[in-house]
């Protein structure tokens, strides 16, 4: 458990410091930023993930894993993503590229989308905090998902961006919505999801060896 709260500590505080360099350039950092910030502690809380995407017609279910693991053919364990979704597809992320069990090199485009729509908790900070950090775009609207008063952070290319939606008053993840997937690509997200979560996409994920940690 160590290991993932230096994991996490540390692109935190990188964040918490990119936000008071432009405090201190700007005497108050922009409110986007102040936002996505708070959205980020609140990420970096969860390490499970659950979702229900529609990327064209098809709706699945999935469940995202973050923490320390072994993959094959390496005796270190490593962060990473795992992502499994109820069609049976199975998608992970060690650093190195989003890749699915079963096939080589690059994803399509479909199982791009799947991997991102599952809203990894750390997957997503990361991406949002490299934002802050380089004083990049970073939007965020008033808005409403699932019946729930939102704030979409918008972020990434501004042509084909990512919006994430938490709630307006407690910054929990709600939905993501990804602009440019293959047709429609959205998500429902659910942040936790348990011990017997974790241990379904560990056993799922058995090729890629134990994790390091406990749930």
């Amino acid at each position: 458990m160590r290991g993932v709260l230096g994991a996490i500590a540390v692109p935190f505080c990188v964040v918490v410091l990119g936000v008071g360099i432009q405090a201190a350039a700007f005497e108050r950092p922009p409110r986007d930023a102040l936002v996505a910030s708070d959205a980020l502690r609140e990420l970096f809380r969860f390490r499970v993930m659950r979702a229900t995407e529609v990327v064209g017609r098809h709706p699945v279910r999935s469940t995202c894993v973050q923490g320390w693991f072994r993959p094959l053919h390496s005796r270190r364990p490593a962060p990473g993503e795992l992502v499994l979704l109820s069609s049976g597809v199975k998608l992970y992320d060690f650093g190195n590229g989003i890749r699915r069990i079963g096939r080589r090199g690059a994803v399509s485009r479909f199982d791009l989308a799947r991997f991102l729509l599952a809203g990894c908790p750390r997957f997503m900070a990361e991406r949002v905090g490299s934002q802050l950090v380089r004083s990049r775009w970073v939007d965020t609207d008033a808005s409403r998902a699932d019946g729930v008063a939102t704030l979409e952070l918008s972020f990434g290319d501004r042509t084909k961006p990512i919006g994430l939606y938490v709630d307006r008053r407690t910054y929990r993840p709600v939905a993501l919505r990804l602009a440019g997937a293959p047709k429609q690509g959205w998500s429902d997200l659910i942040a936790g999801g348990g011990r017997a979560a974790v241990l379904r996409v560990r056993q799922a994920f058995h090729l890629l060896a134990k994790s390091r940690n406990n749930a």
